[in-house]
């Protein structure tokens, strides 16, 4: 079953484009045009389309090139992984978070996977499709934020892909998807595994490329 989904906003997305289209304007008083506008007024850069919420905080463009290539990768993702969308001992779970959703591709597989769960994804983009499984909610959020939108404990599994280098502190993120894990629960980050070349073993061992 499908149903067209609303676009939902954090808190913190509608304190942020408010603030943005105040400081523009000159006016304290609130946001001049829908949220919804405000969060699809998307600033354009050397022919690609970039985020409006927390502008300039992701380098990766939002635009239908980009869009294209996310839904390689997935594919590509899912090539690399035998077919399967986690690894995690998944049985009946009610509640998932997929943190920087893009497409909203894995998602919406989960959803279909698990029609009972609850699925919610979260980006900076309201890129996702209007028409997806009625168990699934996207939400324009930034993972970067100390207080998610969520209790502690709220999730059965937390999903990212690749976020790597979209965070300031990697190990924050898991921090903090910990807290929002339910006990039992389970966050799953998937990531290449980049070897280090010949040449770059011979550095020393406090070199900052080692560390990362």
């Amino acid at each position: 079953m499908t149903a067209q989904r609303n676009r939902l906003v954090s808190p913190a997305a509608v304190e942020s484009v408010r603030s943005s289209e105040e400081s523009a304007s000159g006016d304290s008083g609130g946001a001049t045009c829908s949220l919804t506008q405000s969060v699809l007024d998307y600033p354009t850069e050397n022919g690609r389309r970039y985020h409006k919420f927390r502008e300039g905080s992701y380098y990766f463009p939002n635009d239908e090139v980009e869009m294209e290539r996310l839904e390689l990768h997935y594919e590509l993702m899912k090539l690399a992984m035998g077919g399967r969308e986690f690894f995690a001992p998944l049985t009946d779970p009610m509640k998932c978070l997929d943190v920087g959703t893009g497409t909203g591709r894995w998602a919406i597989e989960m959803a279909e996977m698990f029609p009972k769960c609850e699925i919610t994804g979260t980006d900076l983009s309201p890129i996702q499709p209007d028409w997806v499984p009625s168990n699934v909610h996207f939400v324009v959020d930034d993972a970067s934020e100390e207080d998610w939108l969520y209790p502690p404990s709220s999730f059965d599994y937390i999903h990212t892909r690749y976020l790597l280098g979209s965070m300031e502190d990697f190990r924050d993120l898991i921090r903090k998807g910990f807290k929002y894990t339910k006990p039992g629960g389970w966050m799953e980050s998937q990531v290449n595994k980049t070897p280090l070349s010949q040449s770059e073993k011979n550095r020393p061992s406090d070199d900052s490329l080692r560390s990362f």
